[in-house]
């Protein structure tokens, strides 16, 4: 993925750790990119054809370890989807984000230093579940959902570099 300098803030441990973890300001075209299915889409960084994305399914993997599972009729995920309809560019007020952990983020500079790219391997959902079927499932709804209702939406995602198993945990 790739960010604008200002979308993004690092957090390291201590000043001499090299895993750094970052809270970023998503575009929800990007999450749902990163979060499908199709393994080819989520490699493609600079994606300019979101016509692409939009019968793609939630590759339920990057949920595996999420602690709760998908709620079809809750008043939460109708409220998610009234944002997304009526005030999809307010999202980011409205909604809580995501916590996605991963084995490895690796950062690189890029544009004379005014984008970030970040890589993240094996990466998980571990909150934010709710949110992410519920913006999969809006998509899946009307084929012009992502160009018409949701290409200005953003939504707040930390990324956390995590290898301790009990930390990834808790």
């Amino acid at each position: 993925m790739v960010f604008r300098r200002d979308a993004i803030m690092t957090f390291t441990e201590d000043d001499l750790a090299s895993n750094k973890s970052y809270i970023v300001r998503m575009a929800l075209p990007d999450l749902i990119r990163i979060t499908c299915g199709d393994a080819n889409l989520r490699k493609e960084y600079n994606l300019e054809d979101y016509g692409q994305l939009k019968d793609v399914d939630v590759d339920l993997d990057v949920l595996f370890d999420n602690v709760r599972g998908f709620i079809l009729n809750s008043k939460f995920n109708m409220n998610i989807e009234n944002t997304l309809e009526h005030e999809a560019s307010k999202f980011f007020f409205y909604n809580n984000g995501l916590t996605i952990v991963a084995e490895n983020i690796i950062s690189s500079s890029q544009n004379g230093g005014r984008l970030t790219k970040l890589d993240i391997k094996n990466y998980q959902v571990l909150n934010g579940g709710q949110t992410l079927r519920t913006i999969h499932e809006y998509n899946k709804k009307n084929g012009n959902n992502l160009v018409d209702k949701m290409i200005n939406a953003e939504v707040l995602v930390r990324l956390l570099n995590i290898t301790d198993d009990n930390i990834k945990n808790c």
